[in-house]
């Protein structure tokens, strides 16, 4: 059971990593959410923008949230612009080919 607090846990964790190869960190730094949600700590700052320069993701992305739920890496956020809704509705009509019958279409 571990009972330090979650900025011990943070910053112990973030000196283990720098020890170790930079060959090894991306894999440590994939295992670690798991472990936070698993000791109940709250995922350092330094753990998410390292993961997000790692895989090179936007600045804006709320990687806490992804991280929330160990069964999918997604966050939803509900979108409640028109005008969005009325481009992305416009995408689909132009590049959706409804005449083009595929064999999974037909239930084949």
């Amino acid at each position: 059971d571990l009972r330090l607090p979650g900025a011990s846990v943070g910053a112990a964790t973030n000196d283990l990593l720098r020890q170790c190869a930079s060959s090894r960190q991306e894999e440590i730094c994939a295992y670690l959410p798991g472990l936070f949600r698993q000791w109940q700590k709250a995922m350092p700052s330094w753990l998410l923008d390292t993961l997000k320069a790692l895989y090179r993701l936007p600045d804006d992305w709320d990687i806490a949230s992804m991280l929330a739920d160990e069964r999918r890496l997604l966050a939803k956020t509900p979108v409640t612009d028109r005008a969005l809704h009325a481009l992305f509705a416009d995408l689909l009509s132009r590049t959706a080919l409804p005449a083009v019958r595929t064999r999974d279409r037909r239930g084949l």
